[in-house]
Formats: C-alpha cells, sequence, structure tokens
C-alpha cells in the first residue's frame, strides 16, 4: 500500500550519481537564497520618528523602538522574512560506504 509511493531501490553507485546530481541544485539554491540575503541587507532603512510602543509579553506595553535605538542595540526590530528548514535525509548504511570521504573543500 505504501510501497507506492517509495522512490525505486538501486545500487549504491546510481544512488551516489543521483546524490551528487542533487547536491549540485541544493549548492545553487543555497549560492541564491545567500544572494537575496545580502541584498536584503542592502536594503535602504527608513528613519522611524514616531515613538512606536509595542505589546509586551505580559500584555502591557514594551520598550518604544526609540529605546532600543538609545540602549545600543540593533534599530531595527527585527526581520519578518524566514527561510524553511530543509529536513535531513536519513542515508542506509551501504549507501553511506559508498560515498567519498568528506574533504576540507566540502566541509
Amino acid at each position: 500500500m505504501f510501497e507506492k509511493n517509495l522512490p525505486e531501490v538501486v545500487s549504491p553507485e546510481e544512488w551516489l550519481a543521483a546524490r551528487k546530481e542533487l547536491l549540485v541544485k541544493e549548492k545553487e539554491l543555497t549560492r541564491a537564497r545567500d544572494r537575496v540575503n545580502a541584498d536584503r541587507r542592502r536594503l535602504p532603512m527608513v528613519r522611524v520618528d514616531k515613538p512606536y510602543t509595542f505589546e509586551g509579553p505580559d500584555g502591557g506595553p514594551a520598550r518604544p523602538v526609540r529605546g532600543l535605538a538609545a540602549a545600543g542595540e540593533h534599530p531595527s526590530c527585527g526581520s519578518t522574512i524566514s527561510t524553511p528548514t530543509v529536513p535531513s535525509i536519513p542515508v542506509t548504511p551501504a549507501a553511506r560506504a559508498a560515498l567519498p570521504p568528506p574533504t576540507a573543500s566540502a566541509i
């Protein structure tokens, strides 16, 4: 019943070749995400002159935004953009044995 949803079973050599192809795509994605993150960090800032007050964890007022900058903390309140986490992929002992040893450039 569940076997219809599973990927095909291949030899360790075929798995390694497919994994290397996927790794190239994963690295391309990581580099693209890094470029977007760098672009986001370079966005210009807007001065906030109005003293906004946010609700704190106890329901009362939190420190105003001006108070954050005055206290020597970063003037931004945080980012609403997040990136999804990538789940780890289980590797069978046979497939792991077929992997080449890690190199300093791969770490």
